[in-house]
């Protein structure tokens, strides 16, 4: 990949799990399943282009956005609000 996909790439990601933070952050607040209605196959997307990104890019997302792949994965199992 030449840089400039890396970048275009990377701060897709951090945008994507700015975006994340803050709807996990609505459903805890809002118990509502319209709140929750479709968002399975967002995250399960995103989980995916997350993964195959390189460790670097994966921690610039955690730097920017706090973003955590376990609190992720705990919504996907059935969590109550995606917090660990």
């Amino acid at each position: 990949m030449r840089k400039g996909n890396v970048d275009t790439f990377s701060d897709d990601l951090i945008a994507d799990s700015l975006q994340i933070t803050d709807y996990l952050k609505q459903a805890q607040a809002s118990r509502s399943s319209i709140v929750r209605l479709g968002i399975e196959d967002v995250l399960e997307s995103y989980m995916k282009r997350y993964q195959g990104a390189s460790p670097d890019v994966q921690s610039q997302v955690f730097s920017f956005s706090q973003f955590s792949e376990e609190r992720v994965s705990n919504y996907l199992k059935g969590g109550q609000d995606g917090e660990e």
